[in-house]
């Protein structure tokens, strides 16, 4: 046997020992089964499991924990970047990726007139490194952000079409599981 404190009409609490005398008066403790957990309901008499979520609420918690994860394994890849420098990675890489096709290390850029490219250019002005360089590792980390960016969204939307399947066949243990980190 155990104890269970009530809060609100629920279990907040379970001890094994006896909480006469060692608590405030004015919290409710009653007897309960060994079985009885925190969050189960008290109904004045007894401890009892809380009714099962809907099929609804299983779905929303589902696509909670898939974005969460999707949102955190997102926030791993650009945490070492400010959000204004994220808002230029398309003009990093377009007049990147222009550039570089343009230009031939060997001189003979044949290709017409060299491109403009005043975003990187005002990025050469702060910092001394030859514009090559610079070039290179912009299309480096475009090249690693988007395959990490559509490995991450092609797994949140499988898990999107896992939560879809399991709610069209009812399956509340399969909505109970789904999860990000579960998705390997």
């Amino acid at each position: 046997m155990q104890w269970a404190r009530i809060k609100n009409g629920k279990v907040a609490e379970i001890m094994e020992t006896n909480p006469a005398g060692r608590f405030h008066h004015s919290m409710q403790w009653v007897r309960c089964g060994t079985d009885t957990r925190p969050g189960w309901l008290f109904d004045g008499e007894q401890c009892l499991p809380p009714p099962p979520a809907s099929l609804d609420t299983l779905v929303v918690d589902a696509i909670r924990r898939v974005n969460a994860g999707y949102s955190s394994s997102m926030a791993q890849i650009l945490n070492e970047y400010p959000d204004a420098e994220t808002l230029s990675f398309d003009k990093q890489e377009r007049e990147a990726r222009e550039w570089h096709i343009w230009y031939d290390p060997k001189g003979n850029n044949s290709q017409g007139s060299e491109p403009a490219t005043p975003y990187i250019d005002a990025m050469l002005a702060e910092r001394p490194i030859g514009k090559t360089e610079l070039v290179i590792r912009i299309i480096t980390k475009a090249n690693a952000f988007v395959a990490a960016h559509g490995s991450a969204t092609g797994r949140r939307q499988r898990l999107e079409d896992d939560i879809k399947a399991a709610l069209e066949a009812k399956d509340r243990e399969t909505l109970e599981a789904i999860k990000w980190s579960n998705a390997e």
